[in-house]
């Protein structure tokens, strides 16, 4: 009898052992399914990608990237609808990337066959062979650098930002893009990323301060303002928590923002605006290595 209780024991013993491990293995597997899939990033990295395009006026190099996201959205997709994203938010991301694509077509038509092969070129320092690069120094790389922004002051004002001097038709193409960002949110909040969904709203915000600024709309400017520091309070704990230094640069990249928006100097709207995507992209980062 006690050798039957023994035996008995060790079945239930193995029997728990084996659902415990197969209820492990589920919910691993269901954590895995939760996490974004990695054509997210990727359609991340594009979005961002045609903006910085746009607003250094490469009509040529954006209209291609819209077409790699337009391939990219395809990808994405299926996994954004076994999530459950409503209708009225495809159907407006769609929309959005209709009218970019449409604006560029438009620009890139307008481009001189010569210009359009000189933005498909790949940039100088990548045809440089491995043996060139190995014959320049750190020190001497800066130094070119220096030279050329002392020589062709436009480089440096790019910098600055890339929007100076642009004329509201062009502005339309980059508003057009930047509001493919308002979109990134909606996607992430379907999944359990790393990096909290205000983040992103946070730095599509920042981008419209220094449209709407060079558009002279500065009711607008003052509206999105509001809403940066509104978005920044949702998310300032986690931030301190994934990166103190990057949190308190924000809260500082904000307040100067704010000054120059209140003195309706459009210029340095541009400057601090750049700043502050900077931090945000450090947060970004920090939040992603949790």
């Amino acid at each position: 009898m006690k050798r039957l209780y023994i035996y008995l024991f060790i079945i239930v013993l193995l029997f728990t052992t084996i659902t415990m491990g197969c209820n492990r293995k589920e919910e691993e597997k269901k954590a895995e399914n939760e996490k974004p899939p990695s054509t997210m990033k990727e359609f991340q990295k594009l979005t961002d990608q045609v903006v910085e395009s746009t607003m250094e006026k490469k009509w040529a190099d954006s209209l291609t990237k819209t077409k790699e996201i337009q391939s990219k959205w395809n990808e994405l997709y299926p996994d954004l609808q076994k999530k459950g994203i409503s209708k009225d938010n495809v159907d407006s991301f769609v929309k959005d990337l209709n009218v970019l694509s449409d604006a560029l077509i438009a620009k890139t038509l307008e481009l001189p066959a010569v210009e359009i092969q000189e933005e498909s070129k790949p940039p100088v320092d990548e045809q440089q062979s491995g043996e060139e690069e190995s014959q320049q120094t750190s020190a001497q790389q800066s130094s070119d650098e220096n030279e050329k922004k002392e020589q062709d002051p436009e480089k440096a004002l790019l910098e600055v930002d890339p929007m100076l001097g642009i004329t509201q038709q062009e502005l339309v193409v980059v508003d057009a893009s930047v509001e493919l960002l308002k979109h990134i949110p909606n996607f992430i909040l379907l999944f359990d990323a790393p990096v909290p969904a205000p983040v992103y709203q946070l730095k599509y915000l920042v981008y419209n301060t220094n449209l709407t600024s060079k558009k002279g709309n500065w009711n607008e400017t003052d509206k999105t303002m509001k809403e940066i520091n509104e978005t920044w309070s949702t998310v300032e704990t986690k931030a301190l928590e994934a990166n103190e230094d990057a949190k308190t640069q924000i809260d500082q990249s904000i307040k100067e923002l704010e000054i120059v928006i209140k003195q309706r100097n459009e210029r340095l709207v541009g400057l601090k605006s750049n700043v502050t995507i900077e931090v945000i992209e450090k947060l970004i980062e920090a939040f992603e290595k949790e």
